[in-house]
């Protein structure tokens, strides 16, 4: 039966052919005649497709972009020989070889593969302006509706999304990759012999180049459309321990790293929401920059973990993103909104850990005065910041350390004792040693707190810090104040430190001016409060008998002859209060002065204020205050050499500089 039914279908066959055949033979020849004409003129209808695109391109953004030997190659293939595309100014910008473009004819038509001998990039920047601006301003009518338009961060979040995991062709090789850039003069070259990014893990090899460094980098990475995720593993070649190029001079700064791990994992993404994970790790970072420490600093292990959640106008993260430094672990929560202006919130929670994971856990090179300090106990750390930078008054502003059975079992590089026995002080300017005395009383320019006036005690105290008997080194409304004073300015005119503060500055880190002295010197001041390491009646006399009063001038029984030539017993109530305002800007106070030495007359509303604020502390009467008078004060000792002989500052340019901003 099988025999007999194949035979039929044979037949049948056989019989279809021949009585179609000569219309088979018309489609057969008509498809190939389509075909033949197509592959004969499918070149010149590229090459007239692709002149007609490129004149547009270079009309509108006024540039030179040539593709030269242009062609197909196979049925989805576009091959160029030579690419090449000039700024506006005739700078080369980018250099192509043999280049060869496959096209996917998929739902969408899309570049899948892109291959090439020779690829080459150009990128300056000089004082903010790059050599490709041209390409965002040239479409100046299209972009100056959108400066107008909210930011849309979904849309912007898919479009990367897109980016990586759609648009990004499956494969790019190039034999030969270079890049060569310039920041402000500062020559930058990358190149790699191999460049290969695939949809399957891939390795690649980098040099990177400037006047006198090579470094090579080796970079391992993945990217799974299907599961949208990828990473990407960096490391030096050999261990080189030598900084990477070109940041030494264009940032001032070094850095070195064993490894640098960076993996991504797209959630969700919708119409609504688009959430990404993000994680990251760097082994053994070295950075050598001196506004952020005078010796090199080493971070053994940093890593992070992020889940990122983008709305239309806000990106957060999410309750489980947290930080690890060292080993010591970091919870935290931040968000920005983008409403008519932007509204930030940070909140860091660390929960109780040992108290010696955050010593151990201090990267090598800052934290120098705590280095290899031994504690026992535990802490706990809270942080939290709400800003809506329309209202700075709203500034919310926490921050809280917290201890329990907390002790200090060896002191390490610095014992923070140092006060309590006469020690030799520093004094530094600009890093700079200018001046060194003991203090105590060794020295006969040494005044012991008994023997300093109230009115002289308490007019610092209002100035300086009011409540410095009763906090324990911090003031956190003064901060905030502070931080709200700065917003609104634009820029830093208050200080929140407390005399608790300001001691340590002066004591332990005056010649370390770096962008991290503020933390430690927070937390030396925390050690030294909590713990009662030095009495509050010390460290105020020794305050009193270090803090600068004027060029070279230190100490309370210095500044009383220079300014006054008396003692500090003589001063009177109103001479008391004209120092304890100079004392933020001590080299400034011939410009609250006139060229007879008396006070100029803005400063009466500095009087009031004082007078106003030590009546209601306590420290005087309402019958004092007519003691209080400005116009009682005149310099008298040698500070009468500093003034000048005419008054040409205007009177309201100074009023800025008057430190009212410590008065409590």
């Amino acid at each position: 039966m099988l025999i007999l039914h194949a035979s039929l279908i044979r037949m049948k066959t056989i019989r279809f052919f021949r009585k179609y055949k000569p219309a088979l033979r018309i489609t057969t020849l008509t498809i190939g005649i389509i075909l033949t004409t197509f592959v004969l003129i499918r070149n010149p209808l590229l090459r007239w497709y692709a002149e007609k695109k490129i004149n547009h391109f270079n009309k509108q953004y006024h540039c030179a972009l040539s593709l030269e030997g242009l062609r197909f190659s196979g049925l989805t293939g576009i091959r160029v020989q030579n690419a090449q595309l000039r700024s506006p100014k005739g700078d080369t910008l980018l250099l192509g070889e043999d280049i060869e473009i496959k096209i996917g004819l998929g739902r969408s038509i899309h570049p899948t593969a892109i291959q090439g001998k020779f690829f080459l990039f150009y990128l300056t920047c000089d004082k903010g302006k790059t050599n490709w601006d041209f390409i965002f301003s040239g479409k100046s009518t299209k972009t100056d509706t959108l400066q107008h338009q909210p930011i849309d961060l979904i849309s912007r979040a898919h479009f990367i999304s897109q980016l990586f995991f759609h648009y990004l062709p499956d494969l790019i090789r190039f034999q030969h990759l270079e890049i060569q850039a310039s920041y402000n003069g500062v020559p930058l070259k990358i190149t790699s012999d191999s460049l290969i990014f695939s949809n399957k893990p891939f390795i690649n090899h980098f040099r990177l180049m400037d006047d006198s460094t090579n470094y090579d980098l080796k970079v391992e990475g993945y990217l799974n459309r299907s599961t949208k995720q990828g990473g990407m593993k960096i490391f030096p070649e050999n261990p080189q321990r030598k900084w990477l190029p070109f940041l030494t001079r264009a940032a001032a700064t070094g850095i070195d790293f064993d490894t640098l791990r960076v993996r991504f994992i797209e959630i969700q993404k919708d119409k609504k929401n688009y959430r990404m994970h993000l994680s990251g790790e760097v082994v053994r970072l070295r950075i050598d920059n001196r506004a952020l420490s005078d010796d090199i600093v080493t971070l053994n292990n940093a890593e992070a973990q992020v889940g990122f959640v983008v709305q239309k106008n806000i990106i957060e993260t999410d309750s489980g993103a947290f930080a690890m430094l060292n080993g010591l672990r970091l919870l935290f929560y931040s968000s920005l909104a983008l409403k008519p202006q932007p509204v930030i919130r940070l909140k860091i929670n660390t929960g109780w850990f040992p108290a010696s994971n955050l010593f151990e856990a201090l990267p090598g090179g800052l934290f120098d005065n705590l280095q290899g300090i031994r504690v026992k106990g535990d802490m706990a750390y809270r942080l939290r910041v709400e800003l809506d930078t329309r209202y700075p008054d709203s500034l919310i502003f926490e921050s809280k350390l917290n201890q329990r059975n907390f002790s200090i079992l060896s002191f390490g590089r610095t014992p923070l004792n140092l006060m309590n026995e006469p020690f030799l002080y520093t004094a530094y300017e600009k890093g700079i040693p200018v001046r060194s005395f003991i203090v105590g009383p060794e020295n006969p320019n040494f005044i012991p707190l008994g023997q300093i006036p109230l009115h002289l005690r308490y007019a610092v105290l209002t100035s300086e810090d009011g409540g410095f008997f009763q906090h324990n080194g911090f003031l956190p409304d003064a901060f905030r104040e502070a931080m709200v004073a700065n917003l609104k300015a634009g820029k830093f005119v208050r200080g929140g430190s407390t005399i608790s503060m300001q001691l340590v500055k002066n004591v332990f880190l005056n010649r370390h001016k770096t962008i991290t002295r503020k933390l430690e010197e927070a937390l030396i001041v925390w050690l030294i409060e909590n713990k009662r390491i030095t009495s509050k009646d010390r460290m105020f006399e020794v305050y009193l008998n270090i803090i600068e009063w004027g060029p070279l001038v230190y100490g309370i029984k210095e500044a009383s002859w220079f300014y006054f030539k008396k003692r500090p017993g003589n001063l009177t109530l109103a001479e008391s209060v004209f120092l304890a305002g100079i004392i933020p800007s001590p080299k400034k106070f011939m410009y609250y002065v006139d060229p007879e030495g008396h006070p100029k007359p803005f400063l009466q509303n500095y009087y009031h204020l004082m007078g106003t604020k030590m009546v209601a502390k306590g420290f005087l009467t309402e019958d004092q205050l007519p003691l209080l008078d400005p116009f009682s004060v005149k310099i008298k000792g040698q500070a009468v050499n500093y003034l000048p002989q005419t008054d040409t500052l205007p009177s309201d340019s100074l009023q800025v500089v008057l430190p009212l901003e410590g008065i409590l």
